[in-house]
């Protein structure tokens, strides 16, 4: 990383002690929720507290909408193990599905440290 992306970053490295990201990666496609992640990790401090919540379905579907907007679908699979890169997964809920198996992903992580 060069010197300029460090300066314009909103957060040190493990200052975060709780973070919320709702509705993280449902905008996010290709490897944007890993580098979302990723991020998130790297704010986080050692043993803090992340919700994630993401909309998601029982398949891997990425597409975008006649507005140009992007939407990526994950399995709950696919989350979960995602999820593991960031600490120890505490609660993970898949509410009931919608139409075409739709359905809200929300997780609580401890962050490893």
């Amino acid at each position: 990383m060069d010197e300029v992306d460090r300066r314009h970053r909103a957060f040190y490295d493990a200052e975060v002690r709780e973070r919320a990201a709702r509705p993280l990666g449902m905008h996010l496609g290709g490897d944007g929720f890993d580098r979302a992640l990723a991020e998130i990790g790297r704010v986080a401090a050692p043993g803090a507290l992340v919700a994630v919540g993401v909309w998601g379905a029982g398949r891997d579907d990425e597409w975008t909408d006649p507005h140009g907007r992007r939407f990526r679908h994950r399995t709950d699979e696919d989350v979960r193990a995602r999820l593991g890169s960031l600490g120890r997964l505490l609660e993970f809920e898949a509410w009931e599905p919608y139409a075409d198996d739709v359905h809200y992903q929300l997780a609580l992580v401890r962050v490893d440290g």
